[in-house]
């Protein structure tokens, strides 16, 4: 008696979480489709134009590589 109740809950909780995943899911795919379909018009750039870079701070020469990986970079570059 006290297994078929159990049984009983659990088959509806199971169930709702299916139901919730199922909503989920197909929201998830709606918004994907709206987000592909929402007809964005492209962006026209005239003939000849320049990219203007801006970059501010301070510009150094300077490797980002610690000591141990240029080792292991020149170990790898030296022929056998």
């Amino acid at each position: 008696m006290i297994g078929k109740l159990f049984r009983a809950i659990w088959t509806g909780v199971d169930g709702f979480r299916k139901v919730i995943h199922l909503v989920l899911m197909i929201f998830v795919f709606v918004v994907m489709l709206a987000a592909l379909g929402s007809g964005q018009t492209p962006v026209n750039i005239k003939d000849g134009a320049v990219l203007l870079l801006n970059p501010s701070g301070v510009l150094v020469h300077e490797l980002s590589a610690g000591e141990l990986d240029l080792e292991l970079l020149r170990m790898n570059d030296d022929p056998p």
